[in-house]
């Protein structure tokens, strides 16, 4: 009866080398695979999202969320999110799996007298920068911005913006190319979620700031952007779509029309022509 032989030392070390050339090789097409995993889900999300935004404003006449939020009696401020969750039916779907979780992720405090703070959203509406003609992020002027519906929480914030002869206060229902005018897309929206009085049966608290990162070498870029330095993006028109960061804000590739004609204009901003 013959004895089993062992492996030896030298075919051990061949076996482990092998296994670590095909762990390199794999690691990270598990890893992309993963983090395409979670840009494709983020993408549905916003889609959901822009979707419970046209419900929403299907049952009032056409017309977008408030500004933001508004100032209720109660000393509250509910989100847009609040009035738009009976169609959503889903807080996860606001939070991306990729993006930033704690407040501290972007900077912002974890607390304010007593009253903790939380991310509730990592898609926001960047209503208080209205359709104009800005210099921003890139220092290039260019007509940019969003759609907000002039009304009395808007007033108090943006007024002055919207009174330029060049520049409106229009709501996405009303947009002039709402394939190319962006509702939604990636950033931070921060409220207070306090354990008792009225906001704590709010579903997305009081709000706190809301805002977004645009340019890489601002502090707190990946938790805004965490999918290859690029964002998920909703239209009026209810499309969305992935996006670069940079060169989203960065566009100005196309002309404005009408009476002030000619001038750059950013072509994911398109509120008016």
């Amino acid at each position: 009866m013959t004895k089993s032989k062992g492996f030896t030392l030298i075919e051990l070390l061949v076996v482990i080398a092998i296994i670590a050339i095909l762990a390199a090789i794999l690691f990270p097409v598990f890893a992309q695979a993963k983090a395409a995993a979670k840009k494709t889900a983020s993408l549905s999300n916003i889609k959901q999202i822009m979707t419970s935004q046209l419900m929403y404003s299907g049952d009032v006449d056409d017309l977008g969320c408030p500004f933001i939020w508004y100032n209720r009696p109660d000393g509250t401020f509910p989100s847009f999110m609040e009035l738009m969750q009976p169609y959503s039916k889903n807080k996860d779907i606001w939070l991306d799996s990729a993006s930033g979780k704690s407040p501290s992720d972007f900077g912002l405090p974890t607390s304010s007298g007593g009253v903790p703070i939380k991310i509730v959203s990592n898609y926001v509406w960047p209503a208080w920068l209205p359709y104009n003609y800005w210099s921003w992020f890139d220092g290039q002027a260019k007509f940019a911005g969003f759609p907000v519906p002039l009304n009395d929480y808007s007033k108090l914030y943006i007024s002055s913006y919207c009174a330029n002869a060049w520049a409106s206060c229009r709501d996405y229902t009303t947009a002039d190319n709402p394939a190319e005018t962006t509702l939604f897309y990636q950033g931070y929206f921060a409220a207070y979620v306090p354990t008792t009085g009225p906001a704590a049966n709010m579903a997305f608290g009081s709000a706190y700031t809301t805002g977004f990162v645009p340019m890489k070498n601002q502090s707190y870029f990946k938790a805004a952007n965490p999918h290859t330095d690029g964002m998920n993006v909703a239209f009026s028109d209810g499309h969305a779509k992935f996006s670069g960061t940079e060169p989203f804000h960065r566009d100005m590739s196309t002309k404005t029309q009408g009476t002030y004609s000619g001038y750059p204009q950013n072509k994911f901003m398109r509120v008016m022509n």
